[in-house]
Formats: C-alpha cells, structure tokens, sequence
C-alpha cells in the first residue's frame, strides 16, 4: 500500500494550463525532477514554455541537482538513464557545485536534446570529447571550475565541439578556470553571447570575430593571448563587457574603441598595449569600468573625463602617462576609485606652470577638488612600509594647500580615502604615489566643529 510521504505517492500537478492532468506520477514531486507539466518560466522554447509536448505531461524535462555533495563519475548506467530521459524531453541537467570525478563520457552525444548543460565546481579531467558536437539543441554549457584540458597531441582543445550543426543556437559557453592550452575560435559560433575562457592557458588570437555581432561578454582574463586587439572586436554592436587583461596583448588601442556604445566594463591591465588612449573611449557615459594599469607603453594624456557620468572605477597606474590630472574627475558623480599611482600626471600642465605657482608660494601638485579624510597615513621611508596613522581628531574632511613631490622610494604607496562629494556617491579612494606624500597647509573645512567635549 502506498504510504503518505511515500516517493510512490502520485503527485498533484501545478500546472495552470487547461487540459493538464491533475495528478502525475510520483517522480514528478521529487526534489529536483521538473516534469513537463510544471510550470518553469525558465525554460523558454517555441512550442511550450518547458520544451515539451503537450501528450506527454509526465516527461522529465530538467533535473537539477546542485550542491548535492554527490559522488562518482559518469558510469554507463547513469548515461543510460539520462539518454532515455532525453528520448522523453529532458533538455536542462544542473550537477553543479558537487565532487564528480573523471571524464566527461563520449556518451555525451546521446543527449540529443539538451539545451543547457551546467557542470561547474566540480572535479572533472580531461578533454572534451568530440560526441560534444552532437547535442545539437545546446544553448548553455557549463564547466568552469574544474580540470578539463587539451586532447594530447592538439592544441585546438574545443575545435568542432560547438556549433557544428547550427552557427546561432549555442548562446553561452563558460569555461572558466580550467587546463586548457593552446588556440581556440568561436567566430562560427553566431549566436554567441557570452564567452568566458577566463583563468587558463589559451594563446594566439582571440576567439571571436566579426560574425559574433550578438556578442554580450567576452571574459578571456588570465590567459596567454598574445596578439593585437582586431578591429572587428570594436565592431560589435552589443558587446557590453571586455575583460582581457594579464594576458600579452600588443599593438596600439583603436579609436574604434568609443563606437562601441553599449561597452560597460572594459579591463585592458597587465598587458603590452602601446600608444595612446583615444579621445572617444571616455566620452561614453555608460561605461563603469576602466582599467589600463600595467600597461608601461600607454603615453600621452587623459582625455577629457567630463562625459564618463557613470564611471565607477578607473585604474591607470603604472603607464607613462603624463600631462594634468583632469579637475572633471571631481564632477562625476559615482566615482569610488582611482588609481593615477606610478605615472607622470600631475596637477600642473607642465613644469613652468609649476614653477609659476610656486613663485607665489603655491605648491600645487594635486587638483583642487581633492578632500581627504581625517586619517593620513604616514610611511616608514627607511623600511619602506606602511607607519602609523595621523588621527586629526574627528575632522569631516580636511583641505591640504599643497602637496610637495617626494623623490624616495616609489615602492611606497599612499591611500587616500575621499568623502563623499555629492549625495550619489558614499566612498572614494585615490591611490596616488609616493611623490605625493608630503601634505602642508591642510586646514579643517568650514562644516568642521572642533569637538570640545
């Protein structure tokens, strides 16, 4: 007899469809089982918002199992199951954030139907195998996280995997954190929109092209890419998200690089880019993001800054820029961070300008709009390390005439925490260097009340 909580007790649907059964069969209520008669606003497919057909409302059509600390490999009889349910309509198969062991099984192929594969965090090895190229229906494939590598004897790791029977259906493809080496070309790949190959060892070109009009994100940080940008990546009409950096780029940034108006985040550090940055980059209100640190061959001057109305981070340490510092910084409303540390920029526009302020006894070395808090911190020049901080009592924020350059240690870093400069922003931070250490004339500003208590 069926017991009540029993895992043969039949299932009570909750489908608001007409003309779905009421009751299905018992696997239909285990944890994570979804059956085609449930409503799963996720699933998106032309004739039925769970991908399945309306004569069969007890069909599995996902299994999701994340975080279920389980075990093992990818044995034939699990394979076995999984083929049948696919016969059946099972498209979306979650294992993520478990310990699975071993290879990614050439019976993979047999899943003809799946659209969204996710095996991140887990533990698994080796290549992915070629059968990959017969999910033909897949949208969304999930790996990052694990120890997938290169066939030996190839250096072109995901060749014929993808795309191979339809160029727009594969949507996202992340493969973060892997073993992979060698080259990889996802420019047939049309549908693309995201891309993530973040945190391997991919070299070459990059992996996209001029056909990949409908890409979102490509994410390629951490890996060994060692070519110029192509023009045809500015091209790219919905391309929000760009993150290429600590890899060996070369060649110079192309004014094409403003066009792109949906470009949001653009990380470019750590790389061997040369030349200047052009003036349109930073006429693009939407952008948040803008590294370019690390990048010792960027000369010329920051342009003008007074568009970026969105930007909440911008990092050019360490490149030869020169020139001032633009007192449109001070204006953008949700700056927290900038970083202008081991460069040639400086308040004054050259060096006789400097010497004519300074012939009235103004050594202005930093723009006018810079506020720092009331903890300073002082740097041991002897050890080069960070010293103790200055507590100037309970101050809101404190305004410095001049700043004197420092000629000791560059190795010596100071950070200077801003208050708030408009009712948008909550927190700034300038990290500057050690030339500019050496704080004079500071006084309390006018909101100040000395605390007497």
């Amino acid at each position: 007899d069926v017991q009540p909580g029993s895992m043969c007790q039949p299932c009570s649907s909750s489908s608001t469809d007409p003309g779905s059964p009421k009751a299905l069969p018992s696997y239909c209520c285990w944890p994570g089982v979804y059956c085609c008669s449930e409503d799963i606003s996720s699933f998106v497919e032309q004739n039925h918002s769970s991908g399945c057909w309306a004569d069969t409302p007890a069909a599995v059509h996902s299994l999701a199992m994340r975080g279920w600390n389980l075990t093992g490999s990818f044995s034939k009889p699990v394979m076995d199951s999984w083929a049948l349910l696919s016969q059946h309509g099972l498209h979306s198969l979650d294992l993520s954030s478990n310990a699975i062991t071993g290879s990614i099984p050439r019976s993979i192929g047999r899943l003809k139907r799946m659209r969204s594969l996710n095996l991140n965090l887990n533990r698994l090895t080796g290549p992915l195998p070629e059968e990959m190229s017969e999910l033909a229906t897949l949208e969304h494939f999930y790996a990052s996280f694990n120890s997938l590598s290169t066939p030996p004897g190839s250096t072109q790791p995901l060749a014929g995997r993808f795309c191979k029977y339809s160029t727009t259906r594969l949507y996202s493809l992340i493969l973060r954190a892997n073993s992979f080496t060698g080259t990889v070309n996802m420019s047939h790949c049309e549908g693309l929109g995201l891309l993530d190959v973040q945190d391997n060892r991919f070299y070459g070109h990059l992996p996209i092209g001029i056909t990949n009009q409908g890409l979102i994100s490509l994410r390629a940080t951490n890996n060994m890419f060692n070519t110029s940008i192509p023009e045809a990546l500015w091209r790219l009409p919905q391309l929000a998200t760009l993150e290429m950096a600590n890899n060996a780029l070369t060649g110079t940034l192309s004014p094409f690089m403003g066009t792109v108006n949906n470009l949001v985040n653009l990380r470019l550090g750590n790389n061997s880019l040369r030349g200047t940055i052009p003036g349109n980059v930073t006429t693009n209100s939407q952008m948040l993001l803008l590294e370019l640190y690390d990048n010792p061959l960027l000369h010329g001057t920051l342009p003008d800054v007074s568009k970026m109305v969105g930007i909440r981070t911008l990092d050019l340490r360490n490149t030869s820029l020169s020139g001032s510092i633009p007192e449109a910084l001070g204006t953008l409303p949700y700056l927290e961070r900038v970083d202008i540390s081991m460069t040639q920029m400086r308040c004054c526009r050259n060096q006789s300008q400097a010497d004519a302020l300074a012939a009235h006894g103004i050594h202005r070395l930093l723009p006018t709009f810079l506020r720092f808090n009331n903890r300073l911190q002082l740097f041991d020049t002897v050890r080069n390390t960070a010293g103790s901080e200055v507590d100037l009592d309970r101050s809101t924020d404190l305004l410095c005439g001049s700043v004197e350059r420092r000629p000791l240690p560059e190795a010596a870093w100071n950070v200077l925490q801003l208050p708030v400069t408009n009712n948008a922003v909550t927190n700034q931070r300038w990290t500057i260097g050690p030339m500019y250490s050496y704080y004079k004339n500071c006084t309390c500003t006018p909101a100040f009340v000395p605390d007497t208590s």
